[in-house]
């Protein structure tokens, strides 16, 4: 399960940074797409995992 934990929060960073460099290229509706998309799915995954955890 930890594994799974460190995945998730990997994906979330991941996708922080290339939120990060979108909005410096001028992308903002992209990067906030990403951003909360990216949120979306790991609240979805966090409560999967807590799910089979539980």
């Amino acid at each position: 399960m930890g594994r799974m934990m460190l995945n998730i929060v990997l994906l979330l960073l991941g996708s922080l940074l290339i939120a990060r460099y979108l909005r410096r290229a001028g992308c903002t509706a992209a990067a906030n797409v990403l951003l909360l998309s990216s949120f979306a799915m790991g609240v979805l995954a966090f409560v999967g995992v807590m799910a089979l955890w539980g």
